[in-house]
C-alpha cells in the first residue's frame, strides 16, 4: 500500500550488498544459504540468487527451514558438506544463533553473514560466545552495547530514555534501540505535520511521512521517502563484525550507500 512505511532495512537492499561485497572480497566465491521458508527469507533468496548470477558467484547449497523447526542440524550439515567460502543467514530470531553455533561446532572456517534482523548482540551473539566470532552483519545502527560508544551523546540520551521509559528493558539490546530510533522518526513526522499549514491531521501526517528526510540519533545515515520515486527507507549501511572480546559489534569500515537505488515500491 503506498501509504505504508517501515523502519527496517529493505531485505532486497541487504542481499544486493551481500553479493557486491562477496564479489569484491573473493571473486567467484562458493556461497551457501540458510533461508527461512517464508516471504521474509525468500526476499533474501530471490534477490541474492539473481545478484549472484550477475556477479559470477556460485551458489553451492540452499537450505530452507520452517519456523517451527526444533533445530536446523540437517540444514547445517548439508551446508558444511558443500564446502562454501561464505554462508548467508537469510533467517531471523533463534535460528541466527543456531546457525552460528552449528557452523562453529562443525569447524566452518569461511565467512558467515547473517540478516540485519539478528544484529542484537545481547539476544543472538552473547548467549553462544564465542561461536559468533567474526560473523558479519549489515546494520544502519550504532551498537549501544559497544564500550567504545559509551560516551557518545546519542547513546547517552538513548540509554537515559530507556532507563526512564523502558520498563526494565535492556538498553544494550539493539532490538530496543531499533524501536527507539523508530520512535524518533515518528516524532519527526508528527512535528513536521504539526508545523504544516494544515496543522496535525491524518493527511498532514501521511504527507510528512511520505516526504521524510531526516537522520535520527544512532543511525549512520538518513531515513528518506522522497515523493514517489528516488529514495526509500534506511539504506545507508556498514558491515559490523562480532568480537567476543568486547562482546559487541565492531565497525569494519566497509560502508554502503544505496539511497534511492533499491526501493520496494514501484512507480
Amino acid at each position: 500500500h503506498p501509504w505504508t512505511t517501515g523502519g527496517l532495512l529493505a531485505y532486497n537492499t541487504e542481499a544486493l550488498i551481500w553479493a557486491d561485497y562477496i564479489k569484491e572480497k573473493k571473486p567467484g566465491a562458493r556461497v551457501a544459504q540458510l533461508i527461512f521458508n517464508n516471504d521474509f527469507g525468500k526476499a533474501y533468496q530471490e534477490t541474492f540468487t539473481d545478484a549472484a548470477k550477475k556477479n559470477g558467484l556460485e551458489i553451492v547449497e540452499t537450505r530452507l527451514h520452517e519456523g517451527t523447526a526444533p533445530n536446523i542440524d540437517n540444514e547445517i550439515a548439508a551446508i558444511l558438506a558443500a564446502k562454501p567460502d561464505y554462508v548467508l543467514g537469510g533467517t531471523t530470531g533463534a535460528f541466527c544463533s543456531r546457525l552460528m553455533g552449528g557452523l562453529a561446532k562443525g569447524g566452518f572456517k569461511g565467512q558467515t553473514i547473517i540478516s540485519s534482523t539478528c544484529a542484537s548482540t545481547v539476544s543472538f551473539f552473547r548467549p553462544i560466545d564465542p561461536a559468533g566470532e567474526g560473523v558479519l552483519v549489515l546494520t544502519s545502527l550504532v551498537d549501544p552495547s559497544n564500550p567504545a560508544n559509551a560516551n557518545d551523546d546519542d547513546v547517552k540520551t538513548y540509554k537515559a530514555d530507556v532507563a526512564k521509559y523502558g520498563a526494565g528493558s535492556n538498553a544494550n539490546d539493539t532490538n530496543i534501540a531499533t524501536g527507539w530510533v523508530q520512535a524518533q522518526t515518528a516524532i519527526g513526522i508528527l512535528t513536521a505535520a504539526a508545523e504544516s499549514d494544515d496543522g496535525l491531521t491524518r493527511i498532514s501526517a501521511m504527507n510528512a511521512a511520505w516526504n521524510l528526510d531526516e537522520t535520527p540519533p544512532l543511525l549512520f545515515g538518513p531515513v528518506k521517502l522522497a515523493g514517489n520515486s528516488d529514495a526509500y527507507g534506511i539504506e545507508t549501511l556498514e558491515f559490523y563484525k562480532y568480537s567476543s572480546a568486547s562482546k559487541s559489534l565492531e565497525a569494519t569500515g566497509d560502508k554502503f550507500d544505496l539511497q534511492g537505488k533499491t526501493g520496494l515500491f514501484g512507480e
